[in-house]
């Protein structure tokens, strides 16, 4: 130990000598990170000792061999030595281990310390698996493929959300959705659904609107009902639903989407606007002149159908070509279909300032990452990274990406040791978790390695 600080010592002093602050701010960095590797690499062999030496262990195990690993850390790639040990009651696969590894929660076949998993995860929110894994670590790159596992991974466990100690009291909510239309690995594009809840809209800008308390829901895998269920789950835990009045689900008329209605009570559904206009451009031609017609038959009129029907009709008898009028015909029945939320719209646009911004947040959060640029996604990929993106949206930060790590591995090796405990179990009745020193220090690494070396 003591030559490792001496060590420390001796290479800053030599190389700090008639540098400049830069320098010196460089030099103490890049040795501090090699002091603490090696620092790691004392504490983890002098654990290993420890263990090594307990009477407890040699009642139960023997010395197979020593093996080294390599595990990258934020401060470099920490190689350490460690024992491999046999059950002395040799009876299933389960008798071979390393018992410094369980001790530390260290998985098998693990290269990466969960803080450099949770950068690799932060970073690929917005780069490419590829980019990601070059600019994630100074000296080593990790492949795609490596990143996308580290994705996955994260998207399998979920951390608890503290629930509010008082349910908020609001009038209205409004819940705005749309689908983003990734591409698979197939060639084939699927529906990656959003929805997102929010109270009320703020003037942020001339041309921007702030939404206030905004939560985002997505899924690629899910049903719509399933989608819709966790929506509900999300307003019943944060809001009082008894003082609320109306709830406006806006939208461009999917049956996914009307859906809502049959799940969110006091929920009324409004046609995008945005879909609507689209619809009547289509119709029309492009022609302004037949556009603003139909715009105002339905908006100066206060909604009135057969007026509507009537000059949408005159308009497409003048279309002479069959595909074209064909087209037409279609965006008419889809105006007509959606009269209901067109009327809802027009009832309660100017008192809720309505308007649905759907676009721009598939935009935003799916599309800007998973359908801008061509690229494949297997459909297990898709719901991984919206899950993530939808998380980071909804403010996750690189803290709980490291807590919900630290829930999928505990799994994995509770789960591993369980398996291999009945087995050897069932053959010998010997317990595996006999070695007191193994329990050391549980409520976390450091308190695991100070523990190992307080006799040192």
């Amino acid at each position: 130990m003591e030559y490792i600080i001496q060590s420390f010592l001796e290479n800053v002093t030599k190389k700090i000598k008639k540098s400049s602050f830069s320098d010196i701010v460089n030099v103490i960095n890049y040795e501090s990170k090699n002091f603490g590797k090696e620092f790691i690499i004392f504490l983890l062999e002098k654990m290993d000792k420890n263990i090594r030496e307990s009477e407890e262990r040699k009642r139960n195990w023997s010395i197979e061999r020593y093996d080294k690993r390599t595990i990258h850390t934020e401060i470099g790639a920490i190689t350490f030595t460690r024992t491999y040990y046999v059950h002395k009651r040799k009876c299933s696969e389960g008798t071979y281990k390393y018992l410094l590894d369980e001790s530390l929660g260290i998985r098998k076949y693990q290269r990466l310390d969960v803080r450099i998993e949770a950068k690799l995860i932060d970073l690929a929110n917005d780069l490419s698996f590829e980019k990601t894994g070059n600019l994630a670590f100074d000296d080593f790159s990790f492949s795609k493929q490596t990143v996308k596992n580290k994705v996955a991974k994260f998207s399998k466990k979920d951390l608890k959300e503290e629930l509010p100690e008082k349910k908020k009291k609001v009038k209205y909510l409004y819940i705005d959705t749309d689908e983003d239309h990734p591409s698979l690995q197939n060639g084939k594009n699927k529906w990656n659904k959003i929805i997102y809840v929010y109270e009320g809209k703020v003037k942020e800008s001339k041309n921007r609107n702030f939404l206030l308390n905004r939560r985002v829901f997505a899924s690629f895998r899910k049903s719509s009902d399933d989608l819709w269920l966790d929506v509900l789950d999300y307003l019943y835990e944060n809001y009082d639903l008894d003082y609320i009045k109306k709830i406006f689900i806006q939208g461009d008329g999917a049956s996914w989407i009307k859906k809502g209605i049959e799940w969110i009570d006091k929920s009324v559904y409004v046609l995008d606007q945005f879909h609507l206009n689209k619809a009547l451009r289509v119709l029309t031609g492009g022609r302004n002149k037949d556009y603003n017609i139909l715009v105002n038959s339905i908006y100066n009129s206060g909604g009135d159908k057969k007026e509507f029907l009537k000059l949408s009709k005159e308009i497409l008898e003048k279309e002479k070509e069959v595909k074209k009028y064909e087209n037409k015909n279609k965006k008419r029945n889809y105006v007509k279909n959606q009269w209901k939320g067109i009327v809802a719209y027009l009832e309660n646009r100017k008192k809720h300032k309505l308007g649905c911004s759907a676009e721009g947040h598939v935009s935003h959060i799916l599309a800007s990452r998973m359908s801008s640029r061509p690229m494949g996604w297997s459909k297990s990929g898709i719901e991984a990274m919206t899950k993530l993106r939808v998380k980071k949206e909804n403010g996750l930060t690189r803290k709980q990406i490291i807590e919900t790590l630290g829930l999928v591995d505990k799994e994995i090796i509770e789960g591993y040791k369980l398996k291999n405990m009945k087995r050897i179990k069932k053959k010998t009745g010997e317990v595996l978790n006999n070695i007191p020193i193994l329990k050391i220090g549980k409520v976390g690494s450091l308190q695991k390695l100070m523990n190992c070396i307080k006799y040192a």
